[in-house]
């Protein structure tokens, strides 16, 4: 039997979304309320997972806003998962190959040289693919309509790890 894959849901802060962290008083709540956000210290839109790529440097590896990554725990009710302050430091690597299988997942810890994906070239070989980085998975950006197919893993050192409660 295989584990069903929950995305993780991003937010960046500052910017607009259909749903929101709030952080107030030492605790994040996740909400769609406009209304319950006007006593936030800070707030994080919800975004669609691939646009998370609009809020990194790539040239400096580092993030441009403040972002939080949360996967929501159905048997909890409670949502966990890290945030990644603005301006972190990341360490970034492209995998590119006719087809891509990622062997690890976000909130994964990795070392140098672990394995992390194996690629199909266009002459049908497979090569495994190993770490540049270590630390903890940020994120695995699939771009699908890049020639070669082409994936970014996102991985850093640098991040709390949280705990966010859905409002009532």
């Amino acid at each position: 039997m295989t584990e069903e894959y929950i995305f993780p849901e991003t937010y960046v802060e500052d910017v607009e979304g259909q749903k929101y962290v709030c952080i107030k008083n030492g605790t994040l709540v996740v909400n769609s309320d406009v209304i319950n956000q006007e006593h936030c210290i800070r707030r994080f839109g919800l975004i669609p997972y691939e646009q998370v790529v609009n809020y990194l440097d790539f040239t400096e590896a580092k993030t441009k806003r403040s972002i939080v990554i949360l996967r929501k725990n159905p048997w909890e009710g409670a949502y966990q998962g890290y945030i990644f302050e603005e301006n972190t430091s990341i360490c970034l690597q492209e995998i590119t190959g006719s087809a891509i299988f990622i062997l690890t997942r976000e909130g994964s810890i990795i070392g140098k040289d672990d394995p992390v994906a194996y690629v199909v070239t266009n002459k049908l070989e497979v090569r495994n693919v190993k770490s540049n980085c270590e630390g903890l998975v940020a994120f695995i950006v699939d771009l699908p309509w890049e020639e070669p197919r082409k994936s970014i893993l996102v991985v850093s050192n640098v991040y709390g790890s949280i705990v966010a409660r859905e409002s009532a």
